[in-house]
């Protein structure tokens, strides 16, 4: 007789600004869900983003899963924007399995944020900012500005005044080493 190998169901679903495809096998065909899938194939879960949104986190049998983060278990892994198990495991026990199921979601955050900055009171100096991509943009404020770039900020004091703190979303920003102010 033959052993036939364990199988178990696999649900996948996207929030909002989003779809999410389910494949199957190393030829990735495409898989519906709540499809059975048999221990050992290949599952990858292609999200996709709608314009101006990328992929915020996955959500495995109701864990949330940062994709920012390499905190999450060594059975799954992201390549872009998909997460991949090379080998399912649905054998009863498994740690891929919660109650007899497979259950993913991806969700979605918007790809940018909008980057506001001033001088306290407006008294005493000027604040400016520009995009640091080599031509130095200037950025004002209140622009969208996509997540991951860098930008540098820089702060001019009136004669008479003198730079006392940098506040960054409502706290005093600190240096790492420990100064309030890192200026010259």
């Amino acid at each position: 007789f033959t052993i036939k190998p364990s199988s178990a169901p696999v649900y996948f679903a996207s929030g909002e600004n989003g779809t999410v495809v389910g494949r199957s096998g190393d030829n990735l065909f495409l898989m519906a869900s709540g499809s059975s899938q048999t221990s050992g194939t290949k599952l990858t879960f292609n999200a996709e983003p709608d314009a101006g949104y990328a992929v915020d986190k996955w959500i495995i049998n109701g864990t949330e899963y940062s994709v920012d983060s390499a905190a999450h278990p060594d059975w799954f892994r992201y390549d872009g924007d998909a997460l991949v198990i090379d080998s399912f495991d649905a054998s009863n026990g498994s740690s891929q399995i919660s109650d007899g199921a497979l259950e993913i979601e991806v969700a979605f955050a918007s790809a940018s944020n909008v980057v506001t900055y001033s001088v306290n009171g407006n008294v005493g100096g000027s604040v400016s900012a520009v995009v640091d991509d080599g031509n130095d943009t200037s950025l004002v404020s209140g622009t969208s500005v996509a997540k991951g770039v860098d930008l540098v900020f820089t702060a001019t004091a009136l004669d008479g005044y003198v730079i006392d703190r940098w506040v960054v979303n409502g706290e005093i920003y600190t240096w790492e080493s420990g100064d309030k102010y890192a200026g010259e």
